[in-house]
C-alpha cells in the first residue's frame, strides 16, 4: 500500500479545468490522498470526497474502498457536494443522518 502512495507523490495534480478535480479550482493534494486512502478519521469536516462514477461523497475516513485519484472530486462541506448532485454515503453517513425506523 505505501508504495502506491508513493507513486502518486510523483503526480502533479493540478487540474486542467477549475472543476475537473475538485470546485473551484481545489484539486486533491498528496496530503488529501493519503488521509482518504489512510482512512484518516482527523481530515474528517476538513474536506470531503465525492467519486465521479457513482455520485456519492464521503468523509475521509470512509472504510469503502478506495477510488482511482481522477475519479475524486474535493468538497469543502457536505452542502457543496449536495449542490453538485451528489449523494452520501451509507456507510459513513457524512450528513451525520442516521435510519429512521417507523413504528406502524
Amino acid at each position: 500500500m505505501k508504495h502506491k502512495i508513493q507513486q502518486h507523490d510523483k503526480i502533479q495534480l493540478i487540474p486542467k479545468k477549475a472543476d475537473e478535480l475538485g470546485i473551484g479550482g481545489e484539486s486533491i493534494t498528496v496530503e488529501m490522498w493519503q488521509a482518504i486512502v489512510q482512512n484518516d478519521s482527523s481530515y474528517d469536516d476538513k474536506f470531503y470526497y465525492g467519486v465521479k462514477t457513482t455520485r456519492i461523497f464521503c468523509r475521509p475516513s470512509c472504510k469503502s474502498r478506495p477510488p482511482k485519484i481522477e475519479n475524486i472530486r474535493i468538497f469543502q462541506n457536505v452542502q457543496q457536494a449536495l449542490s453538485e448532485n451528489f449523494r452520501p454515503c451509507k456507510r459513513c453517513k457524512p450528513t451525520g443522518q442516521r435510519l429512521q425506523i417507523i413504528d406502524d
